[in-house]
């Protein structure tokens, strides 16, 4: 099958020096800014630990990076924050094998590998990005010595797991060609051969892993990623870093797209939370970062994370066995006033799984049922349990053991104990290490006979990549899912890996929309409680639209300078 998402008519003509395919030798390009060119002032509470866009961490612990890293290099296909879709980008169109399992992209020829040098202020274009360089980037990360990470998505493409795994005192370059089953048909042809076929392979190739280097300027030296070596490909150079100090990003002259925004630079301060905070309420910054419970003026934003906190049932002990127990403890509740009482600007209630942002994902309030105490003692009765006292054994509730975990965890309490008559003294709140809380949820904490996992605990899912399948499959599924629910499989699970394999993008998302119903909806199964969306709040200047979600996109920003003043 063949998906052409739109035909690329025009690209931004480049000096024909710069067209002369192999340049012998690098060609400087003044930068064509204003004399004040719009600047965006950023503020990040740390350094950038790393540029190279196989070495990033998980979203939790990285997004300033990822953010920097996304208007540096660009891939395949991006993530529009706007549509919360995914769109071509160095790939113009691509085919689908009949089995799903052979990828072919074809690539535009006019996305070049810059170089900008610090010290005299140009910016040189090397040569257009190729086939070979996506080849390249697949292999690098897969083998074993390049210490990626964070990448399990790359074990789509065949021979990426196995390399990987392999001793790194066998690996060779060679090695990794034979078996990485990536190849370059000509300069603007790349073909990915996955193990299984995979509808949201799509979206695997909009994230930074997927992203193309150019082997020369990386294969043998190892600081490349460094300002004066790093090369790269995206809307953005980098035009200084002082580590711990300031990164200074600079409008790639070469970029061939249109500009859809206004910023032509981007000044990013590292300072600590309170400091940033001072210099965003003093207009310094068009942009920052609120520390939790600080006082924040009134043009606070929220930046909605990719990262739900749930709550998780083991349903292989009772009374967590029982369908109707698990709806009530979900329908008592009120997650809206959870979220205002306890962490009010910093989450947004949900009812069902997959969070905005995410390709597939439904409405916000569009699947799932909320807030209904009527229907709770109606299930906990239908199940037996008319008086919560007939239950037989105490119920644990295993948290992190942080101050907004164990708040969160009084208020399920105390609201079990109010809708469901519950005597205060059936559930027992246990504070833990995320790693055991998280082993705990994964069923892997303990080999010994007689251990059983607590009944309910309180965890967290963040997003590998932005689509609904890396929520309901890869945490949810009855067999791959990371959370073991202790419940069989089931049409349900059938529903999802269908879904999988689903390259019709509205009939995919219709399909997600029923499953999150199966989960959550008011017959629904309840393998876990959503409670909420993480969100970050954020001091925006009212001059400055950006977006909300995904990736920092700044070629996409726009700031009213006459607003703010220049």
């Amino acid at each position: 099958m063949r998906l052409t998402t739109h035909g690329i008519a025009r690209w931004l003509l480049l000096p024909v020096a710069v067209l002369v395919a192999g340049l012998a030798a690098p060609v400087p390009l003044a930068n064509a800014q204003p004399a004040e060119p719009v600047t965006l002032n950023l503020a990040f509470t740390q350094d950038i630990a790393a540029l190279d866009p196989t070495r990033l961490t998980p979203f939790e612990f990285d997004y300033d990076a990822r953010d920097v890293v996304e208007n540096l290099f660009v891939g395949l296909t991006a993530y529009d924050p706007d549509g919360a879709s995914i769109e071509p980008a160095i790939a113009t169109d691509w085919e689908i094998s009949e089995d799903g399992l052979r990828w072919t992209f074809h690539l535009r020829d006019d996305v070049y590998w810059v170089r900008h040098n610090p010290i005299t202020g140009a910016t040189y274009a090397l040569r257009p990005v190729t086939a070979d360089d996506f080849v390249f980037s697949i292999q690098r990360v897969c083998n074993p010595l390049t210490a990626s990470p964070y990448f399990t998505s790359i074990f789509v493409i065949d021979g990426c797991q196995v390399v990987y795994r392999t001793d790194p005192e066998f690996m060779t370059a060679d090695f990794a060609a034979e078996r990485v089953r990536v190849r370059a048909l000509d300069d603007q042809t790349v073909e990915y051969t996955l193990l299984f076929p995979a509808a949201y392979f799509l979206t695997f190739t909009a994230m930074p892993e997927f992203r193309p280097l150019p082997r020369e300027f990386v294969a043998h030296i190892d600081n490349w990623a460094e300002t004066g070596s790093l090369v790269t490909n995206g809307p953005f150079v980098v035009g200084e870093w002082v580590r711990n100090q300031q990164l200074v990003l600079l409008r790639n002259p070469y970029w061939p797209d249109d500009w859809t925004g206004n910023v032509e630079r981007v000044v990013i301060g590292f300072a600590d939370p309170a400091t940033a905070l001072s210099q965003a309420n003093a207009g310094q910054l068009d942009r920052a970062p609120v520390p939790s419970g600080a006082p924040a003026p009134g043009a606070v934003a929220g930046v909605m994370r990719p990262s739900v906190v749930m709550l998780g049932f083991s349903s292989e002990r009772a009374p967590m066995d029982q369908r109707g127990i698990r709806q009530a403890l979900a329908w008592s509740i009120d997650r809206e006033a959870m979220v205002a009482q306890i962490l009010p600007g910093e989450g947004v209630a949900m009812t069902h799984f997959t969070p905005p942002g995410m390709i597939g994902a439904p409405p916000l309030d569009g699947v799932g049922a909320g807030y209904n105490p009527d229907a709770a003692r109606e299930a906990f009765a239908v199940a037996g349990h008319a008086q919560c006292g007939a239950i037989p054994e105490q119920i644990e509730l295993m948290v992190r053991d942080d101050a907004r975990s164990q708040a969160i965890a009084q208020f399920l309490v105390e609201s079990w104990q109010r809708e469901l008559g519950c005597n205060p003294g059936l559930f027992i709140i246990t504070p833990a290490s995320f790693r055991v809380v998280l082993a705990n949820a994964r069923d892997t904490f303990s080999d010994a006979p007689d251990y059983r996992r607590p009944h309910i605990w309180l965890a967290s899912w963040t997003a590998d990549y932005y689509d609904a399948n890396n929520w309901l499959s890869d945490a949810l599924h009855c067999r791959y899912g990371t959370f073991s629910l202790g419940a069989p499989c089931d049409e349900t699970d059938a529903l999802i890996d269908a879904a999988g394999v689903q390259y019709d993008p509205a009939e995919r998302t219709r399909m997600v929309a029923e499953i999150e119903d199966r989960f959550f909806g008011v017959v629904g199964k309840y393998p876990i409680v959503p409670l909420y969306v993480v969100v970050q709040p954020t001091v925006q200047q009212p001059w400055l639209t950006a977006g909300a979600l995904g990736p920092a996109r700044y070629d996409r920003w726009v700031i009213d300078t006459a607003m703010r003043g220049r």
